[in-house]
């Protein structure tokens, strides 16, 4: 039931409210009554009724200075006002202090039966709208659980990186390890069979014990996958800067203690755990590794590489030739022909594979006229290596650095602003991969509705009709090698079916695919 106040200075109208009132009518109780404001006040402060009944006009202190006085203390209270002054004023001020129902004396016991119905439906209302809230909190509550496992569960498939992942292993993590709010640090060296292999997350969570004033505010992954020896630090939430780099600190220390491989150690850290941040940084920190690899083992010890430059010098020097008298044929050769030896010379171990042809493509990206490493599109499909686990895709790799290089040399993007340039060449960069107008747009930092605007605005056609283009060019270049079956093609550029496929091709291109080929 309903707890009510009733507040007048006309003791005979009070007495026959009391008495007569539709108080079960209505669910309510009256539980007391006040003669003037000041009293009424101290009464609303000890009983934190659900409805006030009030007159304005009244002794020591008016009706609506009393409501005003205390809606801080009781602001779930309903106001219903019964009073014998028309006055706009009154009204005005009533309806500053939201007062829920407003009646004129003489009232009947009808319009004061509908008046208290009307407030006791909007309870029912609020507590409808609390009910709904709570279930709806819940829900999103078990949603953001069920997004928070999910994002681990893709973390640990990135950091892996294996074709056929350890779905064991992914599943233990994604169960163990919480998605710290605080950030991570992701630590990456080359994988030293002999002596990092046999160190797992347990004896560097030893380590870190040591250094008590972080270690509860960490979480600590750290394993082998093909090529790396990865180590990811998770933080909590609320994790100052200060520890954070501290804690940094020490484990770079730790880790530099395992191996020899200790000069390539790479870290990065972010202040977040969104995933689509951790993926990128991630590939450029594989990147950096392996340029860093290359540059050294070329310095330091090349005899390890077995490719002397002056095998590498002949075969550049080959494409650029092609290149320069647009014999594009002949340099995809080349470049097959680049990769075979490679792979010959390196295989089994991935990673020198990898490195070698990352290096490679540094030293074709820099032999364009007017191109410096770094300024141009086919810098952004270098990190396409770290991935490659085939000659297959080391040659697909390969041949799109050497048609972004082409491309960019024949200046037909000249027209176009700096961020609409950097998009086409990610798209052309990343034609195999995900390149959703939302990926996209999370990638340069801008709106998903900026950016299509600006492509269409600068380009003619939108972002969609961008990436069809550029993947049916691809398929088209794979149409050429006899190896990949039509259906391989199709999934290769993103469709999962070959009907789908076969119609995007023949509406862009007016042929069949295999009529194409």
């Amino acid at each position: 039931m309903y707890k009510v106040v009733l507040i007048d200075d006309n003791e005979i109208f009070l007495e026959s409210l009391k008495k007569n009132g539709p108080w079960n009518e209505t669910d309510c109780c009256l539980e007391g009554v006040a003669y003037d404001g000041i009293s009424g006040k101290k009464m609303i402060e000890e009983l934190r009724p659900d409805i006030i009944i009030t007159d304005i006009s009244m002794p020591e202190m008016d009706g609506l200075t009393m409501v005003e006085a205390i809606r801080k203390e009781c602001p779930g209270s309903k106001i219903l006002i019964i009073t014998g002054y028309d006055k706009f004023e009154y009204a005005q001020k009533a309806l500053q202090l939201k007062v829920n129902q407003i009646l004129l004396k003489p009232v009947s016991l009808h319009d004061l039966q509908c008046a208290l119905s009307a407030i006791g439906e909007e309870f029912k209302k609020e507590e409808e709208r609390n009910n709904n809230f709570i279930s709806l909190q819940k829900k999103l509550d078990l949603n953001k659980r069920n997004y928070e496992r999910e994002q681990r569960k893709r973390m640990f498939q990135l950091l892996l990186t294996l074709p056929c992942c350890d779905q064991a292993w992914i599943d233990k993590q994604t169960e163990k390890h919480e998605c710290y709010d605080g950030g991570y640090t992701i630590f990456v060296m080359p994988a030293d069979q002999k002596s990092i292999i046999e160190k797992d997350s347990a004896v560097i969570e030893s380590e870190m014990e040591k250094y008590r004033d972080i270690a509860p505010l960490i979480q600590i992954v750290s394993f082998v996958n093909s090529s790396y020896f990865i180590t990811l630090v998770l933080y909590k939430k609320y994790m100052r800067k200060d520890k954070i780099s501290y804690a940094e600190e020490k484990m770079r220390n730790i880790l530099r203690d395992f191996g020899d491989q200790k000069e390539y150690l790479l870290s990065v850290t972010c202040a977040d755990n969104h995933f689509y941040k951790m993926q990128d940084r991630y590939e450029k920190l594989i990147l950096q590794l392996e340029e860093r690899m290359y540059f050294l083992y070329e310095t330091v010890a090349g005899d390890q590489l077995k490719f002397s430059e002056s095998h590498i010098m002949t075969y550049f020097e080959t494409v650029i030739t092609n290149v320069k008298t647009s014999k594009y044929e002949d340099g995809v050769l080349a470049l097959d022909k680049l990769v075979e030896e490679i792979s010959q010379f390196y295989t089994p171990d991935l990673v020198l594979i990898r490195t070698a042809l990352n290096g490679f493509s540094v030293l074709l990206v820099r032999a364009f006229d007017g191109m410096e490493y770094g300024e141009t599109g086919a810098h952004g499909l270098m990190n396409g290596f770290n991935t490659v686990m085939n000659i297959k895709q080391a040659k697909e790799q390969l041949h799109a650095i050497y048609r972004e290089c082409l491309k960019q040399r024949s200046g037909e993007d000249k027209k176009y602003s700096a961020l609409v340039l950097a998009v086409l060449q990610y798209v052309r960069g990343n034609v195999y991969g995900d390149i959703s107008l939302e990926r996209t747009a999370r990638y340069f930092n801008v709106s998903s509705g900026y950016l299509s605007g600006l492509v269409k605005k600068e380009t003619g056609i939108n972002y969609n009709q961008i990436v069809l283009q550029e993947k049916i060019n691809a398929a088209k270049e794979l149409l050429k090698h006899p190896e990949y079956s039509i259906e391989e093609i199709g999934e290769k550029i993103g469709y999962t079916n070959y009907i789908s496929f076969y119609k995007a091709f023949k509406k862009a291109t007016g042929m069949s695919p295999r009529e194409c080929r």
